[in-house]
């Protein structure tokens, strides 16, 4: 299964799964299994990948369900679980323990927020950062 489209900004982004399932046209869910997310950005693509989650058609977000991974520009790097993808407004959203990395270094936190276009990600929860000493000049 595949969906293909772009968000308000024009970028494009697809998902890709092993199976959806649209049960009734009269209810805006997709049922999907062995997902991935590619969404363009300015500065390159962010690719999510996670187990089992649900697209809703009308609201444009993606409720996924357990472990997820996130891989963007400059190759950072997040692990979470439980997260909402919101890709009209370009957010993420994880009440779970996350950790990564990024050019600065790598932290750990107890769930995070994330403005894709802005390439900001807030901490949340007992936020913990390695800095890697002259990693950003």
């Amino acid at each position: 299964a595949r969906i293909v489209g772009k968000h308000k900004r024009g970028q494009k982004f697809v998902i890709a799964a092993r199976s959806a399932l649209h049960r009734s046209s009269d209810i805006p869910i997709v049922d999907i299994r062995g997902m991935m997310a590619r969404l363009g950005l300015a500065q390159g693509a962010v690719v999510i990948a996670a187990n089992q989650g649900r697209y809703d058609l009308d609201e444009q977000e993606i409720a996924i369900e357990g472990p997820v991974r996130v891989v963007g520009p400059d190759d950072y790097r997040i692990a979470t679980s439980d997260v909402v993808v919101d890709l009209k407004e370009r957010r993420v959203r994880s009440d779970g323990a996350v950790s990564g990395r990024i050019t600065l270094g790598e932290f750990r936190a107890g769930g995070l927020r994330a403005d894709l276009g802005e390439r900001t990600v807030t901490l949340t929860d007992g936020a913990r950062l390695k800095i890697v000493q002259g990693a950003v000049r």
